[in-house]
């Protein structure tokens, strides 16, 4: 709601007729199956009345659109600064642990009605009884989430932007996350990308050794923790 207002604010938005027409026969609907619901209860079944407001409020916003809408390569360039904010905190959080700093939750400052926290493995060692924990970007709920969103930044990184810092930084913050799964299909991705595009192939050599770079020092790391 807040975005909308904003966009209104800033004259970005604009009614679509058609989709107000549809929304308004939705309204029709909506309020002939609630008032048939009151005059006439169902058997066996309860109706929330209290509800029609806010799913008729979620359907609202499907009415407008934007004045000017954002390209392809303009939604990618917004989503690979998102992520590569996402990146640098994950390695921030990650690199804290060994000088004592962990923050991995916003239980102790958020109240628990506002989060979806106990649903979620946020805060998850490396191992069952390991110090070092996996990295989850501190805003995403799972260090899984946060791979998959990356492995995405890192594909679209590489194929359409190619920035070799950009690169090493969502490589680094992919192996914080540790998820070995999530590694092997950006591997594939890449691999593949190559192949179909043939300037892609030393790009996609250059990042195989980074990775692998990277990789091994954390294995290290990882290593040397579970030998304590």
């Amino acid at each position: 709601a807040t975005v909308f207002l904003m966009l209104a604010l800033q004259r970005r938005l604009l009614v679509s007729k058609s989709s107000l027409l549809v929304y308004l026969l939705i309204c029709l609907a909506v309020t002939c199956s609630t008032v048939l619901a009151i005059t006439i209860p169902p058997n066996g079944t309860t109706a929330s009345y209290s509800s029609v407001p806010y799913l008729l409020g979620i359907y609202a916003f499907f009415v407008f659109r934007l004045r000017w809408t954002l390209s392809v390569m303009d939604t990618l360039a917004i989503f690979r600064n998102i992520m590569a904010c996402v990146a640098a905190c994950s390695c921030i959080q990650f690199t804290a642990q060994f000088v004592g700093l962990r923050f991995f939750s916003f239980a102790k400052f958020v109240p628990d009605s506002l989060l979806l926290e106990s649903r979620y493995n946020v805060v998850i060692p490396l191992w069952y009884g390991a110090s070092i924990y996996k990295s989850n970007g501190l805003f995403l709920l799972e260090p899984s989430i946060l791979s998959q969103f990356l492995a995405l930044a890192l594909v679209t990184e590489f194929l359409y932007f190619g920035s070799p810092l950009r690169i090493i930084l969502l490589a680094i913050a992919l192996v914080t996350a540790f998820s070995g799964t999530v590694l092997l299909v950006v591997v594939f991705a890449v691999v593949f990308a190559s192949f179909v595009e043939r300037r892609s192939f030393f790009r996609a050599a250059k990042f195989a050794i980074i990775a692998g770079s990277v990789i091994s020092v954390f294995a290290t790391i990882a290593d040397s923790d579970r030998c304590r």
